[in-house]
């Protein structure tokens, strides 16, 4: 019943048949346990990342959730919701997406991955995607996810194919930084930045790959003003441009922004 109220209202106003929903369960008038499990996941979604939360422009080039979240709060919402809805299973996963980004990265790098064996760090990696690329191309990864039930079904090197799991675990010298579709759902970009700024500044020269939802795109949220669960930043092309001294490439397609650039020694400040 509480779900054809919801349907009933939803086409008239969404955002208001969710805050009804939400309001109803914060003061204890409905049990969420007593809604459908797919309704009951949608909703404690929302009350995380939507529910009295509004998005804000930074003259950085993106915009972000307000009030910011607490990490805990996010560790929270991953372990108990995402990773059981969109992690159901630990099958190696290839998918086109990551051959795209492969080619991408081997085009626009010219002899780096061809010269000597490197150390690819994948930042959100779930269950490997293009790490297996690299991995099986000779170079050493690292593969950073908090999912604690990420297992790979094959057998894999030790000392080629290393799990961790937080960017603060990271010590060894990187070489090339990717991140596919997580850097949306960070808790803090300039806690983030600090962070990887001081495992980069180890090595003299390192590439950086981001692939995100394009901030721009009207079906994405923020510059349509739209929360999109569970993305906490939403990033336009002017971010990366200045993110590295080099920018080998920038692209906007499928509603989405790829950018490859190299840092080189300097601290990443976006200003």
């Amino acid at each position: 019943m509480i779900k054809l109220l919801y349907k009933s209202l939803g086409k008239k106003n969404k955002f208001f048949a969710n805050n009804l929903i939400i309001f109803l369960i914060k003061n204890n008038i409905i049990n969420i346990s007593f809604l459908p499990a797919n309704f009951r996941n949608y909703i404690s979604g929302e009350m995380v990342f939507n529910y009295k939360k509004s998005l804000k422009k930074d003259s950085r080039g993106f915009y972000y959730v307000y009030p910011q979240f607490k990490s805990s709060d996010l560790d929270r919402y991953y372990e108990s919701l995402y990773w059981t809805q969109f992690r159901s299973d630990n099958q190696v996963s290839i998918n086109q997406r990551d051959i795209e980004q492969y080619n991408l990265i081997i085009k626009n790098t010219g002899d780096f991955f061809m010269s000597k064996k490197r150390t690819f760090v994948n930042f959100g990696s779930g269950h490997g995607g293009v790490s297996f690329l690299f991995y099986y191309n000779g170079h050493n990864v690292i593969n950073i996810d908090p999912d604690k039930n990420v297992v790979n079904s094959i057998d894999l090197d030790k000392n080629r194919w290393i799990k961790l799991s937080s960017i603060n675990d990271l010590n060894s010298q990187i070489d090339f930084f990717y991140s596919s579709h997580s850097l949306e759902h960070v808790a803090d970009i300039d806690d983030f930045l600090a962070i990887l700024n001081k495992k980069l500044t180890k090595n003299k020269s390192t590439y950086l790959f981001f692939e995100v939802p394009d901030g721009d795109h009207e079906f994405n949220g923020g510059k349509s003003d739209k929360i999109m669960t569970p993305h906490t930043y939403y990033f336009t092309t002017k971010f990366f441009e200045k993110l590295s001294i080099e920018n080998c490439f920038i692209q906007k397609e499928y509603r989405v922004i790829r950018y490859l650039g190299r840092y080189e020694n300097d601290e990443i400040e976006i200003r």
